[in-house]
């Protein structure tokens, strides 16, 4: 391809933010430079890679205004895009569009493929096109109609399809390439493994292969760039993760994106519940309250806009410092569905890898997998904004109502009192059993530490007062059997065989303890959660019964044994 000379890195950059996209992918670092020097290629892509639109850029800037006048009833194309399915013949036409608008001077350009109405493809042909783009099915079809010559081809794309449909796709490529000229330039796209099948590579002429591991290795010129996240739910409420992740980031406005389904006004009351600034714009919302919602977001007095899509056209997202997608939108939503700059965050179901994989193409982003954040970053992050919400209420009357706590309650009980409120207010976090304070005595003359919580996994260290106690709480698993300390009264301390090790955390085991047994907060005390194991306390006439019944259950992939803790022997005297 030498029609265009090549633009300078920075100009590709400059191109595709222009476009929409955050910044370029390995993949494109990788491909764009080699496809302007005209180089056969064979280039391993993944999800995300954004490989469309790597091959429509560099199509659109390498024949720039080349038009090509009709042969006589059939198109005769300089280029052409083989896709693998019609669902990529529409992205195709869909990033030509974006691209030809804003770097203009754009080719001639025709679609086959994306639709059934072959007379109507044909009618578009016969106009001319110098890139066409389209399903190897449908261009056999157009050259046996005489629509379509190849006679003029100097660049040939080809996106293979995955499994078993990339049998006969290969040989309807081969087909192809049996109608243009021998001297072309060839560009093979597809899922790896792409090294060392013989019959792919063949299609094009000695090509350099890129694999993925080398596109990995590549760093992201776009320094600085927003960072794009996703989380995994895995059967965790959409509306209990989406609290979870505004209560623990620090304050921002935040924009939440949602399905018609959702219930954008149900999830705006529990946000406002616990002490955030929310508001949400169903459908049919007046322009005055429009107005002032998306004014508030922009000036940062709301904390959390909930906006279905698609993105309305007043409302921009870059006004927002964190975008959330509570549903994933569409990939032809996603460009405007996803903020310039600020951050974005995705929550994705256990069933939705294929869905993201398709919006990271749409918008040139490999998303970074996050955790669910845990209890301990959810109560800090309500214990800041209570805090900031105290600095704007009215200070007399504050002073009014800490007069009447002093004269009520005993100073030593004050921050009991808070932390009692602080449970009623978060009653899903603050109130689980993981969460309760050690049944261990402080030693005299030294602060208790074992109340402080613990981010990984909900659970709780013990106080430092033995070695061994220390040891569990770092996750080192002392010499010979684990051991168990005094466990409350009443309460008897049952050992289970999963820990961290397996992703296994507090809220997990006090869950199957209530459900399988059917036990209330009340008969379930301290949970403690270490690397290979765990210890859970319960109430000792539901012991035996917990022991019988939970030995041998599933969780997470993989059987558990549960039996009374065997007590830790006491030291004989010197």
């Amino acid at each position: 391809m030498h029609v265009s000379p090549e633009p300078a890195p920075a100009a590709i950059l400059d191109q595709f933010r222009r476009v929409g996209f955050r910044s370029l992918t390995p993949f494109q670092q990788r491909l764009i430079p080699l496809v302007f020097r005209g180089r056969d290629a064979a280039a391993e892509t993944a999800p995300g890679s954004g490989r469309i639109a790597a091959a429509v850029y560099t199509l659109i800037i390498g024949y720039r205004a080349r038009s090509t006048a009709p042969f006589g009833e059939a198109a005769s194309p300089v280029a052409a895009l083989l896709a693998a399915d019609s669902d990529e013949v529409v992205q195709a036409t869909r990033e030509w569009a974006r691209f030809a608008k804003v770097l203009g001077r754009a080719p001639s350009f025709s679609a086959v493929g994306d639709s059934d109405d072959a007379r109507r493809e044909q009618r578009r042909l016969g106009a001319g096109a110098a890139v066409v783009v389209g399903t190897p099915g449908r261009i056999i079809d157009h050259l046996r109609r005489g629509s379509l010559r190849l006679e003029t081809l100097e660049t040939l794309v080809v996106s293979l399809p995955e499994g078993e449909a990339r049998e006969s796709f290969v040989r309807d490529v081969q087909f192809v390439l049996e109608k243009c000229p021998a001297r072309r330039q060839t560009v093979l796209l597809g899922r790896p493994p792409l090294a060392g099948q013989e019959e792919l590579l063949a299609l094009a002429h000695h090509p350099e292969i890129v694999p993925a591991a080398d596109q990995a290795d590549q760093a992201v010129p776009a320094a600085g760039a927003p960072p794009c996240e996703a989380i995994t739910l895995e059967g965790a409420d959409r509306e209990e993760a989406l609290v979870r992740l505004l209560l623990s980031l620090p304050s921002t406005p935040a924009l939440v994106l949602h399905g018609g389904r959702t219930g954008g006004e149900k999830s705006a009351r529990r946000l406002r519940d616990l002490f955030l600034r929310a508001e949400s714009l169903p459908p049919g919302t007046g322009a005055p309250a429009r107005r002032r919602a998306i004014a508030g977001l922009a000036a940062g007095t709301l904390d959390a806009l909930l906006v279905p899509l698609p993105v309305p056209d007043d409302l921009d997202a870059g006004d927002a410092g964190l975008v959330v997608w509570l549903d994933l939108p569409q990939p032809r939503e996603a460009r405007r569905a996803a903020p310039g700059s600020g951050r974005l965050v995705a929550l994705v179901g256990a069933n939705q890898a294929r869905d993201l994989a398709k919006l990271e193409e749409a918008i040139g982003v490999t998303m970074t997998k996050l955790d669910l954040p845990g209890d301990a970053e959810v109560i800090r992050g309500a214990l800041d904004r209570i805090l900031d919400r105290m600095a704007e209420e009215n200070p007399a009357e504050l002073s009014r109502l800490t007069g009447l706590v002093r004269g009520r309650v005993p100073l030593l009980r004050r921050t009991q009192l808070a932390a009692f409120l602080l449970k009623a207010q978060l009653p899903r976090f603050a109130a689980r059993p993981a969460l309760q304070q050690p049944a261990v005595a402080p030693q005299p003359g030294r602060e208790r530490s074992g109340g402080g919580l613990r981010g990984e996994g909900g659970g709780r260290r013990e106080g430092r007062g033995e070695g061994g106690a220390r040891r569990e709480a770092r996750g080192e698993r002392p010499a010979g059997r684990p051991t168990s300390r005094e466990p409350a009264g009443g309460f008897t301390q049952l050992f289970v065989s999963a820990g961290r090790n397996r992703r296994v955390f507090a809220r997990d085991l006090t869950a199957l303890f209530q459900e399988r047994l059917g036990l209330s907060a009340a008969e379930i005390g301290a949970v403690r959660v270490f690397e290979k194991y765990s210890f859970v306390e319960v109430a000792s006439a539901r012991a035996a019964e917990a022991v019988q019944r939970l030995s041998g259950v599933e969780l997470k992939g993989r059987q558990v044994n549960v039996e009374v803790a065997k007590r830790k022997e006491e030291k004989p005297a010197r």
